[in-house]
């Protein structure tokens, strides 16, 4: 061990100073695995007392140091330096205030995205940047990128959503910028911090913003011949004046490993799919429903649904394969109308057989008298994929016909027509 590492582990326990080649493995880099580098060492702080003297020890030593979050990033921002280290903040998971009645929320950089509107959910609040990887993706990673989401078209990024920060900067002093007030003097130091992507130092606590659930949802999807034809939809749908929660383009890649993922079923010959979702109270739903279904209709569409009114909870991580999961989960009844019961996602026990399992949201018909949209094993399918997927654990597939059987991802139904492979030219 280097005369740098032996002064490092003064400052961590062994069992949290990774130097391994297999436990340095991890860390070699984030979603964008083109591109690796091993660091020196990786330190795993549990407080922000021990972020600020690994800083600090880095600035005197003149050791590069990256800092880490769940490396979802896709564009190699927690990429390690050779001969430097990675400080991994995955620990710092504390949600230290919840203030409802200011709607704020304090946290450490280490707490997973969703879990800000999970705690928050019971004041009727929620946490509005969502982006794609929320199930699993840190807040101190999404103000490092200035991250947005499906609805930050309506609602902004996360340079939006933050009131407030307390930071390390790379000199090791420790500043602190804003507030719980949303109105400020000054320059606008939490804006400059936020998408710095790590250059700027290291967030240790961070004051969020926090928003009322809206009262209720309507979602379109419409399929398209071409990926030209869903952008002039995306247009038209700007061009009027309407400002959806979500307004979101998947191409033919995206449909291919949706389908792969969970089966999802999209209009067929679609070579591109766009999902708009209205938010509101119902009032202002109603309202908006018959324009936007006339400017997606003027778009000329292969096909428009769901038919029927599909209210969901704002920002919940199942949402789009839910949406995908209706017409699966019940082929005689393709438009069906539910609703997600409770605000979090609730236990179930797994099926009969299933060994990967996590907590599943829990599905109702609006309707009393009507069948559920989707199964119980259906919800219970998707949670699998998604606990397998970030686990990197063997991924089962239920099979909501053959109650109990499995088979590996990949490999579609027999019953079902497989999408032709891409080819990229």
């Amino acid at each position: 061990m280097s005369d740098v590492l032996h002064r490092l582990a003064a400052l961590l326990p062994a069992d949290r100073l990774l130097t391994g080649p297999a436990q340095l493995a991890a860390y070699e880099s984030d979603g964008l695995t083109a591109y690796r580098t091993r660091p020196l060492a990786v330190a795993i702080p549990e407080t922000t007392d021990e972020v600020v003297a690994l800083v600090r020890f880095c600035h005197q030593e003149k050791l590069p140091f990256v800092a880490r979050g769940s490396g979802t990033s896709l564009s190699g921002g927690s990429l390690p330096v050779a001969d430097g280290i990675v400080i991994a903040l995955n620990r710092l998971t504390r949600i230290l205030r919840l203030d409802p009645a200011q709607r704020i929320a304090v946290v450490e950089p280490g707490v997973v995205n969703t879990q800000v509107s999970v705690a928050a959910a019971a004041h009727r609040l929620h946490y509005a940047p969502d982006p794609s990887s929320a199930l699993i993706c840190t807040i101190g990673g999404n103000v490092a990128f200035n991250s947005g989401g499906a609805h930050c078209l309506k609602y902004g990024m996360t340079a939006n959503h933050i009131l407030g920060l307390k930071a390390v900067l790379p000199t090791g002093e420790v500043v602190e910028w804003g507030g719980a007030s949303r109105e400020h003097i000054g320059p606008d130091w939490c804006g400059l911090f936020n998408g710095s992507e790590g250059l700027f130092g290291i967030a240790l606590e961070i004051t969020l913003q926090l928003l009322p659930r809206a009262e209720c949802f309507y979602t379109v999807l419409a399929g398209y011949r071409t990926l030209e034809q869903a952008g002039d939809a995306v247009s038209a749908v700007v061009a009027s004046g309407l400002l959806p929660g979500a307004l979101e383009i998947m191409d033919a890649l995206a449909l291919e490993a949706a389908t792969a993922a969970v089966h999802a079923e999209y209009p067929p010959g679609a070579e591109a799919v766009l999902i708009v979702e209205l938010e509101g109270t119902r009032e202002a739903v109603a309202a908006d429903r018959g324009r936007l279904e006339a400017i997606i209709a003027g778009s000329q569409p292969i096909e428009l649904g769901p038919t029927e009114d599909v209210f969901i909870r704002p920002r919940h991580p199942y949402t789009q394969a839910l949406l995908s999961a209706v017409p699966q989960a019940d082929p005689d009844r393709p438009r069906q109308r539910i609703l997600l019961k409770g605000d979090v996602p609730s236990p179930l026990s797994p099926p009969s057989g299933c060994r990967f399992h996590t907590r599943c949201p829990i599905a109702e018909p609006a309707c009393a008298t009507s069948e559920p949209a989707i199964t119980r094993l259906a919800q219970h399918e998707f949670a699998c994929h998604v606990a397998a997927r970030a686990s990197l654990r063997p991924r089962p597939h239920h099979d909501a016909v053959d109650n109990g059987a499995t088979r590996r991802l990949g490999k579609p139904r027999n019953d079902r027509p497989s999408r032709p492979p891409l080819v990229n030219p």
